[in-house]
């Protein structure tokens, strides 16, 4: 599924930078009102531990921003 913001990075460029961690990147999902309006979203509290659970199965050790 893409975002309906075409300027949002896609979750494997998210999760895989380096030193990204599950506390890192729950940090940044509750916190992302701190960050450049293309990345400007909320989502429930509720649902970040799962969202993160699943974006960190995007990890790849082979991952190129280039394809």
């Amino acid at each position: 599924m893409s975002s309906p913001n075409p300027q949002a990075p896609p979750f494997p460029a998210i999760v895989n930078q380096q030193a990204l961690t599950s506390d890192t990147l729950s940090s940044w999902l509750r916190n992302a009102h701190n960050y450049p309006a293309e990345m400007e979203f909320e989502v429930d509290s509720g649902a970040i531990d799962d969202l993160v659970a699943y974006m960190l199965t995007l990890k790849d050790p082979n991952y190129s921003p280039n394809g």
